[in-house]
């Protein structure tokens, strides 16, 4: 198995695709996605999104459950990977990924890539908000999302894929506006 290394950067773009996942445990080797979220950015704008949960075709751990409240009985009727990956890889293009704990995702989305193609395919660059986030407000007490969201005073649930997308998009683009002397909203 080769899985390629992910390639960070911290160059500023102005599009891009907000990514998160909600996955059945930490290992991408044994764990599964149960929920992806992808937010694409054009002039640091909304234009699309993709949005669904998955079937992981194993059972979803009851401490997965109370974290991010995704059930068994939630995914039993949703789309595979199999089903979903194809749209993602055509929706994020070649874009970067941004994403809060980019290695994290990163590693779900290039196993996921090796499993369905033999190969990993991503060779899209990452861009880590958990890095920009300590450097953005040194002040927190600590960079989790959740404290971010509350911090930007954002009514969004936690722990979940298209909420935590929205918080890792407004730190890359608040970073990426600050960096330019661009007043943010």
């Amino acid at each position: 198995m080769t899985i390629k290394k992910i390639n960070y950067t911290d160059k500023f773009y102005n599009s891009f695709v907000a990514l998160d996942l909600e996955t059945t445990g930490l290992n991408p080797e044994s764990d599964k996605i149960i929920e992806i979220a992808a937010i694409k950015y054009i002039n640091f704008n909304i234009s699309d999104t993709l949005h669904t949960l998955i079937n992981p075709k194993i059972e979803i751990p009851n401490y997965i459950t109370s974290i991010n409240g995704i059930s068994n009985d939630m995914v039993k009727s949703k789309p595979t990977i199999e089903q979903v990956f194809p749209k993602l890889i055509k929706f994020i293009e070649d874009l970067p990924i941004v994403a809060h704990n980019a290695g994290f995702d990163g590693k779900f989305i290039k196993y996921s890539s090796f499993y369905l193609y033999n190969e990993d395919i991503i060779n899209n660059i990452f861009i880590d908000t958990v890095k920009i986030a300590k450097k953005l407000y040194p002040e927190l007490p600590n960079h989790k999302l959740e404290t971010i969201k509350n911090f930007y005073g954002l009514n969004l649930k936690s722990h979940r894929a298209y909420d935590d997308t929205l918080v890792a998009a407004n730190i890359y683009i608040d970073y990426c506006k600050k960096q330019r002397g661009i007043v943010c909203p």
